[in-house]
């Protein structure tokens, strides 16, 4: 069925997308489907993301293990992941880096995955 959406619920889901939330969660609040809200946020000039870390001093200390032993990639759904290879020989340092990780983004996931000589933390 077709639903003519109106001004208000694009002015939702433009503040909803400027507050950082992805189109999934977008949609989840608004009551407008996931497909109409990419479209949308497609067809709109930049949105300025006012995004600040949780938790700033985990956030420092997740950028310092980005620069030293860190990369960024993209999984298939188009989004951003962070991984960071740590030694298995210091698991204390695995932990705050996971420690820090759900501290800086709560809405994300972290999980350390074994590689062959190290394990990587990833969001």
């Amino acid at each position: 069925m077709f639903v003519r959406r109106g001004d208000p619920d694009r002015d939702l889901v433009r503040r909803l997308l400027s507050e950082g939330l992805n189109d999934r969660q977008t949609a989840e609040l608004s009551g407008v489907a996931q497909n109409t809200v990419g479209r949308w946020r497609r067809s709109w000039p930049p949105i300025e993301i006012r995004w600040r870390p949780a938790h700033e001093p985990a956030y420092a200390y997740l950028l310092g293990l980005y620069l030293g032993d860190g990369w960024l990639s993209v999984n298939h759904r188009g989004g951003v992941v962070l991984r960071v290879a740590l030694d298995l020989a210091y698991g204390r340092i695995v932990d705050d880096c996971w420690a820090a990780m759900v501290l800086a983004m709560p809405q994300c996931r972290p999980s350390v995955v074994r590689y062959r000589n190290a394990q990587a933390v990833r969001v």
